[in-house]
């Protein structure tokens, strides 16, 4: 028998179909074949005004589709064999190019996390719509993705800073953050008093951080804004290094495509502050050489004087990559009334 195969496209299911003609041509049969999906799924929300889920983006004349979803753990799951089994080994994304499957359970490649069974529930699907002179190439089997092919790693970026890795849903995530916001400490915990000024409660850096968000959301109507941001993520790194190193407060993509970083202190900062900042800077940039940062802030309740000839002398720099410097600092007085951004 002889198979043609036709994509053809539904709101709300990819579909196949096959056309079977005998040897003889004397009969021809026409098949719609939906492909296999988890006996029951949910589309993950995304917070308000953020990209929402699905979405689209364009990389040169292909365009790229994305939904990801939760799926719920069934009887199915123990019966069925390659697909959706709730498990390590098949939680994780699907590619396709032109609706034809490519490969699927991609986990790490795109958000560089390890997978573990806290990210049972996690599926999606990419979908790449486009000739094949705008593809990205395969191998000759066109059962993987070829891992240096440059429109297959802008289409990974993309998708890594629309939909970030903090969005990916767990069984089970803590709410509690370390204070220090990395190597520098500043934050004195929510119930803890000021030495010098017994019995004045501390706000700490969740606290703020937790009151900043909204303002963020509100007047940057960001596509990605993400809290605890890891950098350096090229280099292979021990764990107790990356203790070290901490994480950026925040990692914000505003509707302009444009890069915020955002490092929270509680009291006077420090000169270690403003250089920690320079760190998660220059690491963001070993990650993401091409991208450039429109601003980095410190904010702090306040600053020592000295600071702002600190930023100065910073901003007449640039970084490994040749894009200068521009730090800015601000109070959280200022930050919580929109007045500092």
């Amino acid at each position: 028998k002889r198979v043609d195969q036709d994509a053809n496209k539904e709101k709300d299911a990819l579909l196949r179909t096959f056309k079977i003609v005998t040897k003889e041509n004397t009969e021809t049969r026409d098949y719609e074949i939906k492909p296999i999906k988890p006996e029951k799924y949910t589309l993950i929300k995304t917070p308000k005004k953020v990209q929402k889920n699905p979405f689209s983006f364009p990389v040169g004349n292909a365009n790229i589709e994305c939904e990801f979803y939760t799926i719920e753990k069934t009887k199915q799951c123990e019966k069925l064999k390659l697909f959706y089994k709730y498990n390590i080994k098949t939680q994780g994304v699907e590619v396709r190019i032109n609706n034809r499957l490519i490969e699927s359970h991609l986990f790490k490649e795109i958000w560089g996390l390890e997978k573990n069974n806290d990210f049972n529930s996690f599926w999606g699907v990419i979908n790449i719509i486009g000739n094949s002179d705008v593809l990205p190439q395969t191998n000759t089997t066109k059962t993987n993705l070829l891992r240096d092919d440059t429109i297959w790693n802008e289409i990974i970026e993309m998708i890594a800073h629309t939909f970030p890795k903090n969005r990916i849903p767990k069984k089970s995530v803590s709410k509690h953050k370390t204070s220090s916001g990395g190597t520098g400490s500043g934050s004195t915990g929510g119930g803890s008093t000021r030495s010098g000024n017994p019995g004045k409660r501390v706000i700490s850096e969740e606290e703020y951080q937790e009151k900043l968000i909204p303002i963020l959301q509100s007047k940057y109507s960001p596509i990605t804004i993400e809290e605890q941001y890891s950098v350096f993520n090229k280099i292979k790194l021990d764990e107790e290094s990356k203790r070290d190193l901490g994480k950026l407060d925040i990692y914000l993509v505003d509707s302009k495509s444009k890069i915020i970083l955002i490092e929270n202190k509680v009291g006077m900062s420090q000169l270690k502050h403003i250089y920690q900042l320079k760190m998660y800077w220059d690491g963001f940039k070993n990650d993401w050489t091409k991208k450039k940062i429109q601003v980095a802030y410190l904010i702090a309740e306040n600053h020592p004087k000295w600071m702002k000839n600190i930023v100065k002398t910073l901003n007449k720099m640039s970084d490994a990559n040749g894009q200068k410097y521009n730090f800015k600092i601000n109070t959280w007085d200022d930050a919580l009334k929109k007045k500092g951004f």
